[in-house]
């Protein structure tokens, strides 16, 4: 099942960072993570977290955001303290309450909106009978197609392209 493109380039080797697509990205990361939380299976965690930065770095998951340092921080809270190793009984609401959560996150529209879609994530995957079969699905199945901009300015250049022409 192909969900799309992105546009990416690398630099330095093994980094990759967007130009476009990040709400699809984060979508799925959202639902990788929330899939783990729900399933406890490895080879979910494994696309949300490197072991090595689970037990001895700094705890920082794949996805990063640079635009602003709160959703930096709240993403590596997110997977750490929620996905990982909060109870899977645990809901959504309780993400405000937890100690890792800070008032200022209120105010990231970033944080907002990944808050809205884990909502919809959550009410939506009470519907999918086979957890365990809908994650592994999601992990060995769904692929997405991404084109190398080769460098930042390229990609922003294609960016602003694409969404003011539509081509």
């Amino acid at each position: 099942v192909m969900l799309g493109k992105i546009d990416v380039y690398e630099n330095p080797k093994n980094h990759i960072y967007l130009t476009d697509g990040q709400q699809r990205l984060t979508t799925l990361f959202l639902l990788i993570g929330m899939l783990n939380k729900n399933t406890e299976l490895e080879d979910a965690k494994k696309y949300l977290i490197s072991d090595y930065e689970l037990e001895e770095g700094t705890k920082t998951p794949y996805l990063q955001y640079a635009i602003r340092e709160t959703t930096l921080f709240f993403l590596q809270d997110l997977v750490n303290e929620y996905f990982i190793n909060a109870d899977q009984n645990q809901d959504l609401k309780s993400i405000k309450k937890a100690n890792w959560y800070f008032d200022e996150y209120n105010l990231d529209p970033s944080i907002c909106s990944m808050l809205l879609a884990l909502e919809s994530i959550e009410e939506r995957l009470k519907k999918v009978k086979n957890k365990v079969a809908f994650c592994e699905f999601v992990i060995n199945q769904v692929k997405i197609q991404y084109y190398d901009v080769e460098n930042r300015q390229h990609g922003e250049e294609r960016f602003v392209i694409i969404n003011t022409t539509g081509k």
